[in-house]
């Protein structure tokens, strides 16, 4: 009885543990290498339609916390540059996904 005991406890703690939320973040840059602050980043979770923005900070990345588990479209503009694009972005869960951008 005692082993049954402890193994649905162990099942239990080790479920407890798994997150269902990641981080997802990036660097902008130009085609010069330059990085690029103020660029908003949109991320849309393809199953659900919500989405986010975000702003690249004075050194051109962005982070977005507590992100779904699932597939994203991410989107980079900025006045001056071509809206970038990027679809079917898996976010796993324990892997922080990335996603940088080159602004042309």
């Amino acid at each position: 009885m005692k082993r049954v005991v402890l193994l649905l406890l162990s099942a239990g703690l080790a479920l407890w543990g798994q997150s269902t939320t990641q981080s997802l973040q990036g660097l902008v840059t130009d085609n010069s290498g330059a990085v690029v602050p103020g660029a908003r980043i949109t991320i849309t979770n393809a199953a659900t339609g919500v989405t986010r923005t975000v702003e690249t900070n004075t050194t051109g990345n962005y982070s977005f916390q507590l992100v779904e588990v699932g597939d994203y479209e991410v989107r980079c503009e900025i006045q001056g540059f071509k809206t970038e694009t990027v679809r079917g972005l898996r976010v796993e869960t324990a892997a922080q996904a990335r996603q940088n951008f080159v602004m042309q």
